[in-house]
C-alpha cells in the first residue's frame, strides 16, 4: 500500500469509529442497567456470585 492508501484508509476508519460510537455507547449504557427489579431480583443479587460469600 502507499502512504496515500494508508492515509485513506485511516481516515475511513476514524469515519466508521465516529458512525458507530453513539450505538455502542447506548449498548453499553443500556447493558450497565438494572433491568431486574422486584422480589425475584433482589434474591438472585443477594446469592450472586456465591463464591464471593464469607
Amino acid at each position: 500500500m502507499t502512504r496515500e492508501q494508508v492515509e485513506q484508509a485511516l481516515r475511513r476508519v476514524e469515519q466508521l469509529t465516529d458512525q458507530a460510537r453513539p450505538a455502542l455507547d447506548r449498548a453499553a449504557g443500556l447493558m450497565a442497567q438494572n433491568v431486574w427489579t422486584g422480589p425475584a431480583a433482589e434474591r438472585f443479587a443477594a446469592n450472586w456470585p456465591l463464591s464471593a460469600r464469607p
